[in-house]
């Protein structure tokens, strides 16, 4: 190493403990960007899940007693939020179908972790399975397992 110009200090070598290291520094950062990838990756599948148990819920709701289904539906109709078309099209869908469906999506894609959400889309679908399966065979179709 050359010499330093004259009048200058030069700092003396120190030595670090292990932990100001940059390679311990490097791994605390992968660390913690690994934490927050992790984090945020099960939230998003919680809130999956609370959307789809919702979803579920509405649409079992709605075919226990289709007077919520037509009162909702009329005031999206009111507030023009929807057509017509739609309308006739929301009211004519199987709520049943519907609730069968957002279950099943929540109990298949949604896990792990198996979170409060989950757990109440599976009791949701023990609910409705029964029924989806005997309006599958009112339709002609043998219902899957």
């Amino acid at each position: 190493m050359p010499e330093p110009p004259q009048g200058i200090a030069v700092p003396p070598e120190t030595t670090h403990p292990w932990w100001r290291s940059e390679a311990c520094f490097r791994a605390g950062l992968v660390l913690a960007v690994a934490l927050c990838a992790w984090t945020m990756a099960r939230y998003d599948l919680m809130a999956r899940a609370r959307h789809a148990y919702l979803e579920g819920r509405r649409y079992e709701d709605w075919y226990r007693n289709p007077a919520l289904k037509k009162a909702h539906l009329d005031a999206e109709l009111a507030s023009g939020r929807i057509g017509p078309e739609r309308y006739a099209l929301l009211m004519s869908d199987s709520d049943l179908k519907n609730a069968y469906v957002w279950y099943d999506t929540a109990v298949t894609l949604y896990r792990p972790p198996d979170d409060v959400w989950v757990r109440r889309c599976e009791d949701g679908l023990r609910r409705v399975k029964p029924l989806y399966d005997a309006w599958l065979k009112g339709l002609g179709v043998v219902p899957a397992d």
